[in-house]
């Protein structure tokens, strides 16, 4: 046991030396460090790097190396610092990786944008209320700038796309990295997102990194698909999009394009089956399908939903055989012992004001 304890922390002490291995960001990590170039900011470059599988830290480029971010001090108060790359990343557990703002030509960033954040460092804040977070920061210094070019076009686009998306968000604690990669996109003309090799390692043989195509796909398909779940995989697929879209006048080796489609792919087939027998898991939520033990069936599972909804005796079997179900003849047999005052059995609700809990007091 005080191996496997011993090894366990081991394993968490090194988690922030690997990539996550499941998802579209594990083939972009492998794609943008083994394939694409990698660039260097320049003064305004909106970076950002990836804390958890679902999580983000950015900050602005202020040049010399140096990176303005919000830091949390304590709780709920947080402060503008001068990082460094290396204290940029200091709380991912996702590897070392920073990504830069860039266009087609390279690294994209404005001094306007510079001058602001390096003008807010030592400012102190209350985490949540002057910005909510990190990514309000950064999205406050880029819009110091007007749109870049005429982007009237796009977001009337973006915004028809995404105003559902956006009006959830308003209201949520943590604002989007997409959002401000939307900002980066309209102020700076960023279209693109590569990594800084801040590090100074071989431009294309990071790490030796490799990628099992096939675990990304059978991932999904063996996923237990529910509410969340379908959640997650139509996010993956949209990113998938979004990345197919981002590299798509690169050259990219084409069998490394076409393993992302495949993946792309196989995200849709997943969806498409939910969709196709979503009203049979509704009525099973907790019974635990995938992709793969759907399709195993050859079984019309929507046909066979609606009979099994509108049955009444399966109904009433379904009904006998949950746990909540007691007969009337066990009811009338239960015999509920008489509470001794001297001694607790459970906690309810009660006005008996002499058997209060202490923390009640």
């Amino acid at each position: 046991m005080f191996d496997f304890i011993k090894n366990t922390v081991s394993n968490v002490a090194n988690i922030a030396n690997i990539i996550p291995q499941i998802g579209i960001k594990s083939i972009k990590y492998f794609v943008d460090s083994q394939i694409r170039d990698k660039v260097v900011p320049v003064e305004g470059s909106v970076l950002y790097c990836d804390l958890l599988v679902g999580a983000e830290h950015s900050g602005i480029y202020v040049g010399n190396n140096t990176i303005a971010d919000i830091v949390v001090n304590s709780f709920m108060k947080g402060t503008v610092k001068a990082s460094t790359p290396k204290t940029f990343v200091d709380q991912t557990t996702l590897g070392n990786k920073i990504y830069v703002s860039c266009n087609d030509d390279g690294a994209v960033g404005h001094r306007t944008v510079s001058s602001y954040a390096h003008g807010q460092v030592g400012k102190k804040s209350m985490y949540g209320l002057v910005f909510k977070n990190c990514h309000t920061f950064s999205e406050r210094c880029v819009e110091q700038l007007p749109d870049y070019q005429d982007n009237s076009l796009l977001k009337s686009a973006w915004n028809a796309v995404t105003g559902v998306f956006d009006d959830a968000l308003d209201g949520a604690w943590e604002a989007s990295i997409k959002s401000l990669k939307k900002n980066a996109q309209y102020k700076l003309g960023a279209t693109k997102w590569r990594l800084w090799d801040w590090q100074n390692k071989d431009n294309h043989n990071d790490d030796n990194q490799t990628l099992d195509w096939k675990a990304q796909e059978d991932y999904f398909k063996n996923m237990l698909l529910n509410q969340n779940s379908i959640q997650e995989i139509r996010e993956q697929l949209q990113e998938t999009s979004d990345y197919l879209t981002e590299i798509g006048n690169e050259n990219i080796d084409k069998s490394i394009h076409e393993k992302i489609v495949q993946f792309k792919t196989a995200l849709k087939q997943v969806i498409d089956k939910h969709d196709e027998t979503k009203d049979f898991l509704a009525l099973y939520p907790s019974s635990g399908f995938s992709y793969n033990t759907l399709t195993q069936s050859t079984d019309n599972l929507n046909a066979l939903s609606h009979k099994m909804k509108n049955n009444p005796t399966i109904q009433a079997l379904v009904k006998k055989m949950g746990r909540n179900y007691i007969s009337e003849e066990r009811k009338k047999a239960i015999k509920v012992p008489r509470m001794n005052q001297n001694e607790v059995y459970g906690t309810h609700n009660s006005d008996d004001i002499m058997r209060l809990l202490p923390n009640e007091l």
